[in-house]
């Protein structure tokens, strides 16, 4: 049941639970939307990958206003429907991040690549492991940090 008080509409607090939760996705995407459609042809600071830019100035331009316009309504939605703001820990954010680093580092060694992927050649194998080792070991000294 939905009701009206005092300006704001009131739901239940499982709805508002999914409502903020599935609102919140989308925002982080609105947000990474704007950063994309700010780059310039070959900003990035990735190492494995390279921006091409192709799309149209004017074509960013309403995009970009459409975007803030969607961020505009979910701010409305916020208030309308008064979803608390969710605080989130820099440390559990930078735990997740890390555990996830970590997970596909897994899946990146050797004997497991050569189970989905077929045999890799011995060289492949002796040249990608020490670089798989540190890689792993920094990812523990993220963790350590973090305690």
């Amino acid at each position: 049941m939905t009701r009206v008080f005092s300006g704001r509409t009131v739901m239940g607090e499982d709805h508002r639970r999914v409502l903020r939760s599935g609102l919140l996705v989308i925002e982080r995407q609105l947000h990474q939307i704007v950063q994309e459609l700010q780059l310039r042809d070959g900003d990035t600071d990735s190492i494995l990958q390279s921006i091409v830019i192709d799309i149209d100035p004017e074509a960013r331009k309403r995009i970009l206003d459409v975007v803030t316009s969607m961020l505009d309504e979910i701010k409305q939605v916020k208030k309308e429907f008064d979803l608390e703001l969710e605080e989130r820990s820099l440390r559990w954010r930078i735990v997740s991040k890390s555990s996830e680093i970590w997970k596909i580092l897994e899946d990146l060694r050797p004997d497991k690549m050569s189970r989905s992927f077929g045999l890799m050649p011995d060289n492949a194998k002796d040249a990608w492991k020490p670089h798989l080792a540190r890689l792993l070991e920094m990812t523990d000294e993220i963790d350590r940090e973090l305690g």
